[in-house]
């Protein structure tokens, strides 16, 4: 159901679409250079060959996905590798302005097994279709209620022995980039920030119950993960899992 943050995000896509994605500043749109640009797409693919070599150590040695979805996938930082990686690759995202950026960024690579949809919501994405699927930095961008459920509809989307590599964020310590974009703004409710104007949002920044996540996960037969902890100013986790049969 499209809400505020869903209209944030447009906002992001259209306006500041890379820094949105990676909040270091040589990402914002009156900052960059191609220097940064290629620096930033060098980012995709550096994190996507550390989360295959991640599952092939430590949960499924013969990770070779036929098709792929990356939940959240903005501009395609990380859809792009995974594409290379997978015989077909779905990008998803709330906004219409980062597919855009995205559509565009995929035709001058000639990547023409990427499909890309605009949905906040998992459940509309067709059942037991993926052999992957992976989400990096977006869960922390809704609410904790939505991103269960969206992590729900994940787990049914995903084919059994199919693998995923979901992360979420547990603490709302903030510091670099964002902090300073929010930090602007006076506190308005917990996890959110107000606007600076009309045109110009914040990023919502939200803590998971792990154990919730966790509880999401048993239910669906899944109790061997692998975590990896993370920290890009605010605490998180990634975890790796296989569907079972």
């Amino acid at each position: 159901m499209p809400n505020r943050t869903d209209q944030d995000w447009e906002w992001f896509g259209a306006n500041d679409p890379y820094f949105s994605v990676v909040t270091q500043d040589r990402f914002h749109a009156d900052q960059m250079t191609s220097a940064s640009l290629a620096q930033f797409w060098q980012t995709g693919v550096e994190y996507m060959e550390t989360v295959f070599a991640t599952v092939r150590k430590q949960v499924r040695p013969d990770f070779s996905p036929r098709h792929s979805l990356d939940f959240g996938c903005g501009v395609g930082r990380l859809l792009f590798p995974l594409a290379e990686l997978s015989e077909q690759a779905t990008g998803v995202d709330v906004s219409a302005a980062m597919l855009a950026e995205a559509r565009k960024q995929a035709q001058t690579r000639s990547l023409d097994n990427v499909t890309l949809v605009q949905t906040g919501d998992c459940a509309t994405l067709p059942s037991n279709t993926y052999d992957f699927v992976h989400s990096f930095i977006v869960f922390q961008h809704m609410s904790q209620a939505r991103g269960e459920a969206n992590l729900t509809a994940l787990l049914h989307r995903l084919r059994p022995n199919g693998v995923g590599a979901l992360h979420f964020t547990y603490e709302k310590r903030r510091r670099g980039a964002v902090s300073r974009w929010n930090a602007r703004i006076r506190q308005s409710g917990p996890g959110r920030l107000a606007f600076r104007g009309a045109d110009q949002p914040t990023m919502l920044m939200t803590e998971y119950d792990l154990n919730a996540l966790f509880r999401i996960l048993h239910e669906q037969g899944i109790t061997q993960v692998h975590t990896e902890a993370t920290d890009h100013g605010t605490p998180g986790v990634t975890l790796f899992f296989v569907k079972p049969q």
